[in-house]
């Protein structure tokens, strides 16, 4: 007589790993296997493993003895043409992947820092900050500081001498302009590119008086800038300010300069991690001081994490500026570091 029987596995740990060291794997690690479920129809698929991307560490480590300096940040760059820039910093290196190995794009930053990176559809460029550095630009081959624009006499005299912010942390591509947040002497502000006389908007045309400041009686820094719906969307710990842009017009033609719009949107929930913000459909998730929110762009952001409250209030805070999330198959995948440097 056949019987029925139900066998349940929870433990998904584990499984293919070809990219760890043969010693340092765990116990349900295996560099060769074939790694399998059977779902209820019975068909064979394939499990989740884990694989090189490159065999190669994006940085040598500087002895035998010493292992490779960990990846701290990656951006994949599509260019006007379709073709596909990746690149990965480890160290104080910036690379990209080209032919089964890394190819060095630009040296001598500030080690172990992480990079925020923009996408700038008219200049065909990424441009990018790490908060220690200054300012970059990168056509995903080689890369360089931005250069100043040089303002015509009369672009000085109406506009203002070009004064790039120091040390910026955050960067976001919004309303045709480059957006810098949180940088050197002032974590609250952010500053906005300009455009020349004629109405061209620059990307390398800041001001001193270009900028809006995230203003609340904590006395916050910027901890993230998200383009979200039509808007900007500036947070701090545990605020978020929406920035909308106004009509211009000036029947003259003389040169006007961009006007802006901030409302609060949030007092008491921001985000502690730029790397935390993910959109999930038409929503962003995130987490925030007490718990992952999802937000619309338009109401206050909601909490979804009360099933794992007790989960997320044992987790160490110290470095959640490091925590960093991916949406996938409409799913938020959100990573943790134990400590500096590890997740």
């Amino acid at each position: 007589m056949a019987q029925r029987h139900r066998e349940v596995r929870k433990d998904f740990t584990g499984g293919y790993n070809s990219r760890d060291r043969a010693d340092v794997l765990a116990d349900s690690e295996s560099p060769n296997m074939l790694n399998i479920h059977i779902s209820k129809r019975g068909p064979i698929e394939l499990r989740p493993g884990t694989t090189p991307f490159i065999d190669k560490p994006v940085m040598e480590a500087a002895t035998p003895e010493e292992l490779p300096p960990p990846v701290t940040s990656v951006y994949e760059f599509v260019d006007n043409g379709g073709n596909a820039h990746f690149l990965a910093v480890a160290g104080d290196s910036m690379k990209r992947a080209s032919a089964g190995d890394w190819v060095p794009v630009k040296d001598l930053f500030t080690p172990n820092t992480l990079f925020n990176f923009t996408s700038h559809p008219i200049e065909d460029k990424v441009l990018f900050a790490n908060g220690a550095d200054g300012y970059f630009e990168s056509d995903g081959v080689t890369a360089d500081e931005v250069a100043p624009y040089e303002p015509t006499q009369d672009e000085e005299g109406a506009i203002g001498a070009c004064v790039i912010p120091g040390k910026p942390r955050f960067i976001e591509y919004f309303d045709y302009r480059v957006w810098l947040g949180n940088v050197e002497g002032f974590p609250d502000r952010v500053y906005y590119s300009l455009e020349d006389i004629n109405g061209n908007t620059l990307y390398n045309y800041f001001t001193s008086w270009s900028w809006l400041r995230a203003t609340n009686d904590k006395g916050e820094g910027i901890t993230a800038l998200k383009e979200f719906r039509d808007q900007l969307l500036i947070f701090t710990r545990t605020t978020i300010k929406s920035v909308q842009p106004t009509e211009r017009y000036d029947p003259n033609g003389d040169y006007i300069p961009p006007a802006y719009r901030v409302v609060d949107v949030s007092y008491n929930v921001g985000a502690v991690s730029q790397r935390s913000i993910a959109p999930v459909g038409r929503h962003l998730i995130f987490l925030g001081p007490d718990g992952v929110y999802i937000f619309d762009g338009q109401s206050a952001p909601r909490k979804i994490s009360q099933r794992i409250d007790r989960t997320i209030q044992n987790l160490r805070r110290q470095h959640w500026g490091q925590v960093c999330a991916v949406a996938h198959n409409d799913k938020y995948y959100l990573s943790i570091p134990a400590k500096a440097g590890e997740w």
